[in-house]
């Protein structure tokens, strides 16, 4: 049995285990290491680990954040990057996958990790590989696949009668679309996209620096392009699509507020599925709503474009329920009343800020 720890000081050897494995994680961009750099900061560093034994491998990637002094003193957490990832294995055995887990626990009890948020992958449903006393392993939401045949057309009347007649709309505007993956136009797509979060009032999460864009164009050339929406020449609207081998994800998507009346969302998303059609994607993964609710209306609109559905999982991991729970009655005690709306969220006791 080998065991590895992969960080960014040694992203020579964490290249080469990924090469080494083959499809299952170069296809997988989630998995890479490039992927993790695109959140790393003085907090969270990104970090694997990786077990081999005989021909069968088991693999997390995350991101190791110390958790703030004033709840613990040198502990941290994890938590696998924004997006789908979560383990990955060649293997169904249950004796070889729970060695695998029993020394992931071990790893991060010994190291003072005391827990992990995972995002599980709805396509590869690694959440049936998950199954430990210490992981609870819990339905999130929905998530809408759009499965792309090789020999059929695209046609509009697969989409509900609402999506085709917003596509249409956004054609009579004489809406059109550009497809590249060069910087101008992540420049482009980063400025509606910031501003769209600005009028939403959206929470720091889904802020991303302008480091972050610039990341996605140095580290994953080969695994992203970005459809813009325009009229005449401005930009009103675009998508930022993820590729991993057969499969793609809308990663990112943003509408001018003033033009979201044409049609602008659904237009996107048809020129992403016929972006990828051309491109021999298999499956696009459209994301799920803003809540767990089968009656979301973000939710709903995607079911628009498609009705195949996958369940998404995510899990809560913890080493050291002991420090886990003291850091969470740290938190309830001293700064619960200032962040009540992360009191729900399970490494709660990371969001302190706002404190009077």
């Amino acid at each position: 049995m080998k065991i590895n720890i992969f960080r960014p000081e040694n992203k020579i050897e964490w290249d080469s285990f990924i090469k080494k494995t083959g499809g299952l994680l170069l296809n997988n961009v989630y998995q890479l290491p490039d992927y993790l750099d695109l959140y790393k900061n003085k907090n969270s560093i990104p970090e694997a680990f990786a077990l081999e034994y005989e021909k069968n491998f088991f693999y997390i990637s995350y991101l190791k954040r110390e958790i703030n002094k004033k709840i613990l003193d040198s502990f941290y957490d994890f938590e696998t990057a924004y997006g789908y990832s979560g383990p990955i294995t060649n293997s169904k055995d249950k004796e070889f996958l729970n060695l695998a887990w029993k020394n992931f626990f071990d790893y991060c009890k010994n190291n003072k990790i005391l827990a992990g948020f995972i995002r599980f992958n709805p396509l590869l449903e690694n959440h049936l590989i998950s199954s430990q006393q210490y992981l609870e392993v819990k339905y999130e939401k929905d998530i809408v696949i759009k499965s792309i045949k090789e020999n059929e057309k695209i046609n509009l009347n697969d989409y509900s009668p609402d999506v085709r007649n917003k596509i249409n709309k956004a054609n009579n505007n004489g809406i059109f679309s550009q497809v590249s993956s060069n910087i101008e136009s992540i420049n482009e797509f980063k400025k509606i996209y910031v501003r769209l979060m600005k009028e939403k009032k959206t929470e720091d999460y889904y802020f991303f620096s302008d480091n972050y864009f610039l990341k996605i164009y140095k580290n994953l050339k080969n695994n992203f392009f970005i459809i813009l929406a325009k009229r005449e020449e401005q930009v009103i609207g675009g998508a930022l699509v993820l590729t991993m081998g057969d499969h793609a994800v809308l990663h990112l998507s943003a509408t001018l507020k003033r033009f979201s009346n044409l049609g602008i969302a659904s237009f996107l998303r048809h020129e992403v599925i016929k972006t990828c059609f051309e491109m021999e994607i298999k499956k696009i993964n459209f994301g799920g709503g803003l809540t767990p609710e089968h009656n979301d209306s973000l939710l709903k609109f995607k079911k628009g474009f498609s009705k195949e559905i996958k369940k998404y999982f995510i899990g809560k991991f913890v080493s050291n329920e002991k420090m886990y729970k003291e850091a969470c009655s740290i938190w309830d005690k001293n700064y619960k009343k200032n962040n009540l709306k992360y009191s729900k969220y399970f490494l709660k006791y990371n969001y302190i800020k706002n404190i009077c």
